[in-house]
């Protein structure tokens, strides 16, 4: 990758300055400037290869934003080729195997940059050639799973498919068949809700494990082909796709399944495939609580894991707000604000719902789009190492923003509020 951009700044110069450059080899005979040409020939040349795709794409990418941009991109690779200094090496008596084979990939690569189409599908990893319609069929089937309203039942006693999860030995494990038959009725519930207004008790207060937020209020967001965005990531076969430069990922969006030119490569679908850190749940400390710590080393930017919950409009949020006042703990973050949704997390979420508050944190959270919807992602803002606890600043809002802090660390504020 550093070899790709120091050679784009290369071509880029050459392509701003390359008349002037021939005209200084034809005028003055300047054999060093020819010979930097030839250099340059040789190259384009050996970066095409056998297959000059991945360079032509490079290319493309780069100085082929419009249809003149990409006709002077390849009256110069012509101009490359045909230049005196260029075609005395290539051409003359004394021209070897080398040369021939050199001067056939650059006329292959001007070829392909000549064929719109070609390369287009090859950028696209065959997205491009593919009709609206089978595009619109693949999106229905990534969207048919998460498309009906949620449920907005609270108790446990109507969990869904998502599964009850219980904390055993700091791991997470979730419940069913005859066992969670124990999480049910009326004495179980009396037991959840005073172990809410305590916070007491040997493990965590049960909870129901999501793989996306689940909307009470409205449907997921349709998308649509038109509006689908893809990257212009390079497909490298074999290894990760979209690892760095990401258009897409760049503006903190995922890419889209069958939309990304890296395909199954692509590593820009982390909230998607929850591709999330190893993370254990401990007691956290003196009025603490329990805290979530990091079951492996996690370098700086990288995905901790996502904060999910149930999704909540202004109305729903104030009916449960109510509701949770005895509570000893919440669990809001707000994901949108035009329009204000937020996130409770109480008794639908992941193992996010266990992060602590600090004032100096090693976490910060991140709002990034995963197929159309808002999603709130836990990114390590250093490197964190096995066993330490993870934390971010809460910065709550409403009335629990003057809820004492004991974080602990020094400059602390003494409040969770911003």
């Amino acid at each position: 990758l550093i070899l790709r951009d120091l050679f784009l700044d290369v071509a880029s110069l050459l392509i701003k300055t390359f008349d002037r450059l021939v005209a200084q080899t034809q005028a003055e005979d300047d054999g060093a400037v020819a010979h930097r040409l030839v250099q340059v020939f040789r190259l384009y040349a050996r970066l095409a290869g056998d297959d000059p795709r991945p360079l032509a794409a490079v290319l493309w990418n780069k100085f082929a934003g419009t249809e003149m941009a990409r006709e002077r991109l390849v009256m110069h690779i012509h101009n490359l080729m045909q230049c005196r200094c260029v075609s005395e090496v290539t051409a003359g008596k004394a021209a070897t195997e080398t040369d021939r084979r050199d001067v056939a990939a650059l006329k292959e690569l001007a070829r392909l940059l000549e064929d719109k189409e070609a390369l287009m599908d090859y950028v696209s990893n065959g997205a491009h050639a593919r009709s609206s319609k089978e595009m619109e069929e693949q999106l229905q089937r990534l969207q048919n799973p998460d498309m009906d309203v949620a449920q907005t039942q609270v108790s446990f006693s109507e969990s869904g498919d998502n599964g009850l999860s219980i904390i055993q030995n700091g791991q997470c494990v979730l419940v069913q068949g005859q066992e969670a038959e124990r999480f049910k009725g009326p004495l179980y519930e009396k037991h959840l809700a005073w172990q809410r207004r305590t916070g007491q008790g040997d493990n965590p207060v049960p909870f129901v494990m999501l793989r996306r937020n689940m909307y009470l209020h409205r449907k997921y967001a349709k998308l649509n082909v038109e509006h689908v965005e893809s990257c212009n990531c390079l497909p490298r076969p074999g290894k990760p796709g979209c690892v760095f430069e990401c258009a897409l990922g760049g503006q903190k969006t995922e890419c889209t399944p069958g939309f990304c030119p890296c395909g199954q490569d692509c590593t820009n679908m982390r909230f998607q495939k929850c591709q999330f850190a190893k993370l254990d749940v401990c007691k956290a400390g003196k009025n603490r609580g329990w805290g979530l710590y990091a079951a492996e080393n996690i370098p700086a930017g990288n995905l901790a894991t996502e904060y999910m919950g149930e999704v909540c409009n202004r109305k729903t949020y104030e009916r449960r707000r109510r509701q949770y006042e005895e509570e000893m703990n919440t669990y809001w973050m707000v994901l949108n604000t035009e329009p204000w949704e937020v996130l409770d997390a109480s008794r639908k979420s992941t193992l996010g719902r266990f992060l602590n508050h600090s004032c100096s944190p090693n976490c910060e959270t991140q709002r990034w789009t995963s197929l159309g919807e808002t999603v709130i992602g836990v990114f390590a803002i250093r490197d964190i190492s096995n066993g330490e606890e993870l934390t971010f600043d809460y910065q709550m809002f409403d009335g629990a923003s003057q809820k004492n802090c004991y974080c602990g660390a020094p400059g602390c504020r003494g409040v969770l509020g911003s």
